[in-house]
């Protein structure tokens, strides 16, 4: 048996039907059901119309172009015979057969060599070739109970085109033949993200882009996208994958949009976040989105929601607009920012990183022993990253911007980090680290370092959170990368990061972490669309802010994370943020303080278009 990693690099999901359904049935599977049920049961139909639906069925071609075993096309096949099955019934049942030699061959006109796949790996593919007569039998088996007669397939000449072949060097355009329909073209493409992929994944994604496309953030699923794109450039069609839900989160959703709607495309239906089943053991749990692409203004849109990831899916009502955030919204784009948008909302920049091979980080253990060094004492200072903000955890670095040149050669010890130090970063494969080895006693990195008391943001938090927890802390921390910072004299920062309508935002526009929020200076923060606040404004921002510290200060010992566990917030923390809302939610525009997240997401993006305009 192929393990899990194995599965995943040679695209074999082993979908589960309910999932397919989710992709193909909006697509073009539920359009069809609803156009034959509706014939069916019209008593003024004619021969001519169930032909003419028939006809159309069979003149389109599917395509799944990452199809793997074969489930998309095999579950798309089954559903679509069912439906001219029903037709061929029904029409019977009025008209009787088409000819007198009852040979139901010529009534029966959806065939497999409609379908196409492209496959990588030559098992997999084999495999979707067999399947495919097998449905293909299973149907003619269903046709012949229900109409006493079935197509007559033997010897074979009609098979399904399923393609041994990488799809990213493959010319879509030219493989495929021209149809007199349209061309469906669906799927579950690889989840490799663009942390993952390897140096001839991405050059395939550059030979997809066209070369030219900047690259960085964009998950390698995305070549088919643009695969896509260019095999239907110049065909009548409608697509739809499945993706890891990062392509709707940060700043690739910009990326990979932008080019979608430059060539007219609109999202026609979309499922939100919730996690990927298969049929196979040990399979990982995966967090995804569906969404699908037509190029018809006209066509209804239909989104789904989920309460939790694992949720049954519940189609949201009254959709008029689906944004690249699957949000019912203006379809705005948001990119990075270097400078807030929001005219009151001071700079963030996140913490200082060591690269030091931990020696000149202080661990508890190592705590007193290094206080004890006279030489060392002084340099001391708290060292925070989101654990120590979220769980009130210790750690210590060595700050050593001011050291003494002489003090190594008084103190051992730190003669001893220090020397590690260098001998890290000289071993270092990256240049610039190397050159950093002549200065040991420094951070690699230098971020947020405060003169004055300021906020801290951590970069990622519980998606289980209601809110953002925000600390406060003195001149004296430092601030790792993990953290964000920015200088609040006047408790503005910290009131509009600690609210809902931020975190909204957060969750709606910025990046993951797996499927918990995170925060970027650049497309979260300097892209809140908050207008500029008039005076009475900023100070009931800074008043709310300060009843937030108040009730948390009623449990001086309890760590960030406790004080926002998702089941034990205290009645007065959560009476705060409440009165924080209100007050929050009126400034980007509510009546009153906001029930649900879309609330604050259609507020949030109709100011975004206001401010941007």
């Amino acid at each position: 048996m192929k393990s899990k990693q194995a599965r995943r690099g040679d695209g074999e999901h082993y979908t589960s039907e309910a999932n397919i359904l989710k992709t193909i049935g909006p697509l073009f599977l539920d359009e069809y059901r609803t156009r034959a049920d509706r014939l069916i049961a019209k008593k003024s139909a004619t021969r001519r119309e169930f032909n003419e639906l028939q006809d159309e069925m069979a003149a389109n071609l599917y395509l799944d172009p990452a199809c793997g075993a074969g489930n998309f096309l095999n579950v798309a096949y089954a559903r679509l015979r069912e439906i001219e099955t029903d037709l061929i019934v029904a029409r019977t049942k009025r008209w009787g057969t088409m000819d007198l030699t009852y040979d139901v061959s010529f009534e029966q006109k959806l065939t497999i060599d409609r379908f196409w796949g492209f496959e990588i790996n030559w098992w997999p593919a084999k495999i979707a070739e067999t399947a495919m007569f097998l449905v293909d039998h299973q149907a003619n088996l269903v046709l012949a109970k229900a109409r006493g007669a079935a197509p007559n397939r033997l010897p074979i000449r009609i098979t399904a085109h399923i393609v041994h072949h990488d799809a990213l060097t493959l010319d879509w355009a030219q493989t495929l033949p021209e149809p007199t329909g349209q061309t469906y073209v669906f799927g579950n493409p690889p989840f490799l993200g663009d942390h993952t992929r390897t140096a001839a994944q991405l050059s395939l994604m550059q030979q997809a882009w066209g070369g030219t496309k900047q690259l960085s953030r964009l998950d390698f699923v995305t070549s088919w996208h643009a695969m896509t794109l260019r095999l239907l450039e110049n065909r009548y069609g409608e697509w739809a994958f499945v993706t890891t839900n990062s392509s709707t989160q940060g700043d690739q959703t910009a990326r990979l949009f932008e080019p979608i709607y430059e060539a007219g495309w609109r999202i026609k239906f979309a499922h939100r976040t919730f996690q990927w089943d298969s049929e196979a053991p040990g399979k990982a749990a995966v967090h995804c989105v569906i969404i699908g692409f037509t190029r018809d203004r006209a066509t209804k849109r239909r989104l789904w929601d989920y309460a939790t990831v694992r949720s049954a899916p519940a189609e949201v009502s009254g959709v008029k607009t689906i944004n690249a955030y699957l949000v019912d919204g203006p379809e705005v784009l948001v990119g990075k920012r270097t400078t807030p948008l929001a005219p009151d909302l001071p700079m963030v920049d996140y913490g200082s990183k060591p690269a030091d091979g931990g020696n000149l980080i202080i661990t508890p253990a190592e705590y007193d022993a290094v206080m004890a060094d006279p030489v060392m004492a002084p340099y001391v200072r708290p060292y925070v990253g989101s654990k120590e903000l979220l769980s009130n955890r210790k750690r210590w670095c060595l700050w050593l911007r001011d050291m003494n040149p002489g003090d190594p050669a008084r103190s051992p010890e730190l003669k001893r980090r220090l020397q590690a130090v260098a001998a890290m970063r000289e071993a270092s494969k990256a240049a610039s680290t190397q050159d950093w080895a002549r200065f040991p006693h420094l951070f690699r990195q230098l971020g947020l370092v405060s003169d004055v008391p300021f906020v801290g943001i951590p970069e990622v938090s519980s998606e289980n959170r209601h809110y953002l927890p925000v600390s406060h802390f003195e001149p004296e921390v430092i601030i790792s990368n993990k953290v964000y910072g920015a200088v609040d004299p006047h408790g503005i920062a910290f009131a509009v990061a600690s609210s809902s309508m931020f975190w909204t935002w957060m969750k709606t526009v910025g990046g993951r972490m797996k499927s918990d929020p995170s925060f970027s200076s650049t497309i979260t923060w300097n892209n809140f669309p908050m207008p500029a606040l008039t005076d009475e404004q900023r100070a009931a921002l800074a008043s709310a802010g300060t009843k937030i510290l108040d009730a948390r200060a009623q449990h001086p010992d309890r760590p960030l994370d406790g004080h926002y566990a998702a089941l034990g917030m205290t009645p007065e923390l959560v009476r705060a943020h409440d009165q924080l809302d209100t007050i929050m939610d009126k400034i980007i525009g509510a009546p009153r303080r906001c029930r649900t997240a879309l609330e604050r997401q259609e507020l949030l993006f109709d100011s975004y278009v206001r401010l941007t305009r």
